[in-house]
């Protein structure tokens, strides 16, 4: 069994293409998303849509007949078509929903209310992202960009999450070692020698150390 995330397919919108670039028209837009998610869905799987997913009622129902438990998490565009419309495609729906340490909602939530969660995943900003690596947006326009798909598993997201942390964790391990590094190489003599040492904790690190070490007032040569 996989789990999926999608957002914001906005099935039967008008003027998607306006909005979305990679689309021609409405039609063309509902093609592409139905076409992305029977490449990957299959029947045992789970989907969860984090709103605005249908613009009237006849678009709901190209949702029907998809494979998998498909989970509503509303959106503010999801009025557009009544809740018992709804219920007989979705097999549940919510407002927002803690899942396998992780908030889902349409709206991105506040920071102060993640409550120890892992992060916050998301949709209603389109191609827009949050700074933050505790957001991940999972709206369709944005995983075309970076996937190249509608939908993004849980296992992806999880590895997006843990290269965060990976990358968080290094960052930090050179702001905590970087000023008596500073001071070590200030007393060097060999210029070869540092650099070798710089060319080593970049690739250790996967950060760039030479304009880090630059703040510090280093004096060398290149």
């Amino acid at each position: 069994m996989m789990v999926y995330f999608t957002s914001d397919p906005h099935l039967g919108h008008a003027n998607i293409a306006r909005f979305r670039s990679y689309v021609k028209d409405t039609d063309d837009n509902t093609r592409i998303f139905l076409e992305d998610y029977e490449s990957v869905v299959r029947k045992n799987d789970i989907v969860y849509f984090l709103g605005d997913v249908a613009f009237n009622d006849e678009s709901l129902e190209h949702l029907r007949g998809l494979k998998g438990r498909k989970i509503l998490i509303k959106g503010n565009h999801d009025n557009l078509v009544s809740t018992q419309k709804q219920a007989e495609v979705f097999d549940e729906i919510h407002g927002m929903l803690k899942y396998k340490g992780f908030w889902l909602t349409h709206c991105p939530i506040h920071p102060l209310e993640m409550r120890g969660k892992k992060g916050n995943i998301h949709g209603h900003v389109h191609s827009k992202t949050i700074p933050d690596d505790a957001y991940l947006n999972v709206c369709c326009d944005n995983l075309k960009s970076i996937v190249g798909h509608s939908l993004i598993s849980l296992d992806h997201v999880r590895e997006i999450f843990k290269a965060r942390e990976t990358c968080a964790q290094r960052v930090e391990s050179f702001a905590n070692n970087s000023t008596s590094i500073a001071i070590w190489i200030s007393k060097r003599k060999s210029q070869k020698v540092f650099q070798k040492l710089l060319l080593k904790w970049e690739i250790w690190w996967g950060i760039p150390c030479r304009p880090l070490l630059h703040h510090f007032g280093i004096k060398w040569k290149i």
